[in-house]
């Protein structure tokens, strides 16, 4: 049973996630958290519940909390305080996902920032779409952390995460390994992963594009063995 945190200032909005407890029965269990007046305070009350995952309402500051005080703060902030954290201790990182009503959290490009922060921008009626994706999502980001912190430390921890055989890796180009094995936490892995391989938009490539892609050259008995 993974442990999922939901942050939202407004409580009405915890009952998005009704269909999506219905959908993780017992592979997920959910809490409601509604932030503090201080950042710190909030980070204690989420770390306190040792979330595999965090679902943060994007907009924190729209709604007194504690004694009419408002949290003057939105996701970033929040978020951030954990991937600093991260990169003390690899061990305590967890995906982290922004969630809004507002249509402009579209707008929110993470690689246009210092820091990539969140693994996912969803809007809120996702969840109430999409209970069955939301759930399958989630599990998946929550076990490929768990899978990058257990080989974090690896010398090849990219080829552990690809599942590469020793034989194959001189077959890809080093120059995309190096490039990876230069990120301090691992959710600079998973984000820039994704990014990479799975958000990234491809053509389907033919046998010749793919060979290239790798970095194996076309002569090479490796590329025989490409469908």
């Amino acid at each position: 049973m993974y442990n999922v945190i939901f942050v939202d200032d407004r409580e009405d909005q915890f009952i998005i996630l009704n269909q999506v407890r219905r959908e993780a029965k017992d592979s997920l269990e959910f809490f409601d958290c509604v932030p503090e007046a201080s950042i710190m305070e909030t980070q204690k009350a989420i770390s306190d519940k040792s979330p595999d995952l965090l679902l943060l309402d994007y907009r924190l500051d729209e709604k007194p909390v504690r004694d009419d005080k408002i949290a003057e703060y939105k996701a970033g902030p929040v978020a951030q305080q954990f991937r600093d954290s991260a990169i003390e201790d690899y061990k305590s990182d967890f995906p982290i996902f922004a969630v809004s009503l507002e249509e402009n959290i579209r707008l929110y490009e993470p690689d246009k920032t210092s820091h990539d922060l969140f693994d996912q921008i969803w809007l809120k009626n996702f969840f109430v779409d999409h209970p069955s994706e939301a759930v399958s999502q989630m599990i998946s980001f929550i076990e490929a952390y768990k899978e990058i912190i257990n080989c974090f430390n690896s010398e090849n921890r990219l080829h552990e995460l690809l599942q590469i055989n020793p034989e194959e890796v001189g077959f890809i180009d080093s120059h995309f390994f190096k490039e990876f094995n230069k990120f301090k936490a691992p959710h600079l892995i998973s984000i820039n992963f994704f990014k990479t391989f799975i958000r990234r938009a491809w053509l389907l490539p033919d046998k010749e594009n793919l060979v290239a892609l790798l970095g194996i050259h076309p002569d090479d008995k490796q590329s025989e063995h490409l469908k």
